[in-house]
C-alpha cells in the first residue's frame, strides 16, 4: 500500500509542472521493448530525426513487492533517413509467468543478468499522419517478443481531448499475436485547440500464440497507464497491467491464473539539433 502511495505522490507532483509540457505535438515514449509506443504495445510513431530517447520503467510488481529497482532501460534514436527508427533494450520480452527457452521467466527477464541495453529493434514508417490521408499512419518493424509487426494508429480529434486508435498484427513465424489500444490525449498534444493539461491515459490489450498448436496461449493481458509532460523533454508514466498468461513447464501448459502488476518509469528526449 505504501508503494502504491509512493506512484501517487510522484504522479501527482508531476502535474505541478505542466505548463512546461510542449504544446501542439504528441507525446513520444518509449515502451519497455525500447520502440516508440504505448508501455507494452507499438505504435507508428518513430523518434524525430536527430533525436535520441533515454528510457527507464521499473520492475513491474504486485503490492508491496513494488520497487524503483531499474528493471527496463532502453535507448531509441531516430535517423535522418526519412521516418526510421532504431533502439535497444534490455527487455527482449515481458512474461508473468512461463518457461522461455528451458529458463524459467518471473517479471520478463529477471533472471537475466542484462543490465545493459543489448537487444536492437527498428521501426519505419509506411505513411505518416496526414489531414489529405484522413489521419491514419502505418508502420512496419522488427522488435522482440513480436518479431515483424504491422500497425496502423487512426487519430480522432474532439473538443475536449484527441483519441489515438492503435490495432496491429504480429509474427515470428511460429507465434502470432493481435493487439489493439487506445490513447487519449488531454490537453492540446495533436489537435488545434489549446488546453493546458498536458497527460495521457492508455489502454492497450494483447494476446498471442503459437500459430503450430493454436490452443496454446503466449500472452494474454490488459493494461491502463497514464504518461505526462513533466517539462519539455521529460516525461513520467505508470501503469497497471492484468496478466493472465500460461506457465508453461517441460512442454505443458497451465494456467497459473491472473496477476495484477504495477509500474513507473521515466522518458528524457534529447535533440541533437
Amino acid at each position: 500500500m505504501k508503494k502504491l502511495i509512493l506512484i501517487l505522490t510522484i504522479c501527482a507532483i508531476s502535474t505541478i509542472g505542466y505548463g512546461q509540457g510542449r504544446i501542439g505535438s504528441s507525446f513520444l515514449t518509449q515502451s519497455y521493448y525500447g520502440f516508440s509506443g504505448l508501455m507494452f504495445i507499438p505504435s507508428t510513431q518513430v523518434t524525430v530525426p536527430g533525436q535520441i530517447g533515454i528510457g527507464y520503467s521499473s520492475r513491474p510488481g504486485i503490492g508491496a513487492d513494488l520497487n524503483l529497482i531499474p528493471y527496463s532501460v532502453s535507448l531509441n534514436y531516430g535517423l535522418q533517413f526519412r521516418q526510421l527508427e532504431l533502439a535497444i533494450t534490455n527487455t527482449p520480452f515481458y512474461s508473468s509467468a512461463r518457461i522461455y527457452g528451458g529458463v524459467s521467466i518471473n517479471h520478463g527477464v529477471s533472471d537475466f543478468d542484462v543490465p545493459l541495453p543489448i537487444f536492437p529493434s527498428v521501426k519505419y514508417m509506411l505513411m505518416p499522419m496526414q489531414n489529405d490521408n484522413y489521419q491514419v499512419a502505418m508502420s512496419i518493424c522488427f522488435a522482440l517478443p513480436y518479431g515483424i509487426y504491422y500497425v496502423v494508429d487512426k487519430h480522432v480529434g474532439t473538443a475536449l481531448f484527441d483519441l489515438t486508435i492503435h490495432t496491429g498484427v504480429a509474427t515470428k513465424l511460429t507465434t502470432y499475436h493481435v493487439f489493439a489500444g487506445l490513447t487519449t490525449t488531454f490537453g492540446n498534444r495533436i489537435g488545434s485547440i489549446q488546453r493546458g493539461f498536458n497527460l495521457e491515459m492508455l489502454l492497450e490489450a494483447s494476446w498471442g500464440g503459437s500459430l503450430k498448436q493454436l490452443d496454446k496461449k503466449e500472452e494474454s493481458f490488459v493494461a491502463i497507464s497514464f504518461r505526462h509532460a513533466w517539462t519539455h523533454s521529460l516525461y513520467i508514466k505508470t501503469f497497471l497491467r492484468y496478466d493472465n498468461q500460461p506457465l508453461i513447464e517441460n512442454g505443458e501448459q497451465t494456467d497459473p491464473g491472473p496477476v495484477t502488476y504495477m509500474g513507473v518509469g521515466l522518458d528524457y528526449q534529447w535533440n541533437f539539433k
